[in-house]
């Protein structure tokens, strides 16, 4: 099972097409008739929008992992499930190395060393020993999507 917790965006662009005829009649989360067509309408909203890179569902895909999910701390393990690889070694080309991460990471490293200016504060409530675990919407790709050609 390949349960993905969905960024609220993409909930929200699904939620949309809930209802849509061609959505229930195929069974599918977006009317799309295929890829070339999904990524024929991409380049008609890059134009209007004067983007002039060329985009596609592989672009976003892309900038999903690289942007979004690794530049803000997922682990390279996690953007590999969430992309459907098997392992990290299919995952490595998405993940080029990002100057925010590796100033992050050794922010953190740094810190490990600092000495403390002032006396470290002690917790007067007692600090939980468990996390709350909060609910996310789930998308499961396996069971939810149809391949459309």
């Amino acid at each position: 099972m390949c349960n993905i917790p969905l960024l609220d965006p993409a909930r929200e662009i699904l939620d949309r097409y809930k209802e849509h005829p061609a959505c229930l009649k195929q069974g599918v989360l977006l009317p799309v008739l295929s890829n070339q067509k999904m990524n024929a309408y991409l380049a008609e909203i890059a134009d209007i929008c004067g983007i002039t890179k060329k985009i596609s569902s592989h672009t976003g895909r892309h900038s999903f992992a690289t942007s979004v999910a690794l530049a803000n701390g997922v682990s390279i393990e996690n953007v590999a499930k969430m992309l459907g690889h098997s392992d990290t070694k299919m995952t490595r080309h998405y993940a080029r190395v990002l100057d925010k991460s590796i100033m992050r990471d050794m922010q953190i490293v740094n810190g490990m060393f600092a000495k403390p200016s002032v006396e470290p504060v002690v917790p007067t409530a007692p600090i939980p020993t468990a996390t709350t675990i909060i609910p996310m919407p789930t998308f499961s790709p396996c069971s939810q999507t149809k391949a459309v050609n």
